[in-house]
């Protein structure tokens, strides 16, 4: 029992870790007349913010008037660039998510060194999609590499599964101390072996 119980929990602990998981709204509630953010923003969508900016500038808005237009019609839930958020909030923030960042000093730029601010603006946009084709071909050349880590981690698992189902010899073994401890270390390593493998394919992937 106890060694069926560490190999349930070791599958267990793999459902959860290779589970979708959701990601929950910021802290806080929204006004009911308030756009509702997006729940979790592209990378391409801070790009698209970046030209909101800089489109509602080349009209003639001012950096905190095309700001505020932007927020408004494209709703972004970022750290600091979010409903609510005000120029001096922008030009005060000092960390951002990685993507929002870029947006962040470009708006600082602009409003520190003034100058062309759409074309500022617009160069963000620029270079928050290239970041976003690397990200998607440094995804595509990995994904054999998850694939593999997946199967080399539910295969043991399935075939210790299937023993213990249909041999009678295989659940002898294991309610053994000796087959019991060793199944244990298996269910260990299996464990240790796919952290490690997630853990270089995060690495590789951006």
């Amino acid at each position: 029992m106890i060694t069926w119980a560490l190999a349930m929990t070791a599958a267990l602990v793999l459902w959860q870790a290779c589970a979708p998981r959701t990601r929950r709204a910021p802290a806080g509630a929204r006004p009911a007349n308030t756009p509702t953010p997006r729940a979790a923003r592209p990378d391409a969508d801070w790009a698209d913010v970046a030209d909101g900016i800089a489109n509602a500038l080349r009209t003639g808005h001012s950096l905190r008037s095309a700001l505020h237009q932007t927020i408004d019609e494209q709703a972004p839930a970022g750290v600091v660039v979010r409903h609510g958020a005000t120029l001096d909030d922008v030009v005060a923030a000092r960390t951002a998510g990685a993507d929002e960042l870029v947006v962040v000093r470009a708006i600082q730029t602009a409003w520190r060194l003034g100058g062309p601010a759409a074309a500022g603006m617009h160069a963000a946009a620029a270079l928050l999609r290239e970041r976003c084709a690397l990200r998607a071909e440094a995804r595509a050349h990995s994904a054999q590499a998850r694939a593999s880590a997946a199967v080399l981690t539910c295969v043991p698992l399935v075939f210790a599964v299937l023993g213990g189902i249909t041999s009678a010899s295989f659940r002898a073994v294991v309610t053994t101390p000796s087959g019991a401890t060793a199944l244990a270390l298996g269910a260990g390593c299996n464990v240790l072996g796919w952290g490690w493998m997630r853990r270089i394919v995060q690495r590789a992937t951006p």
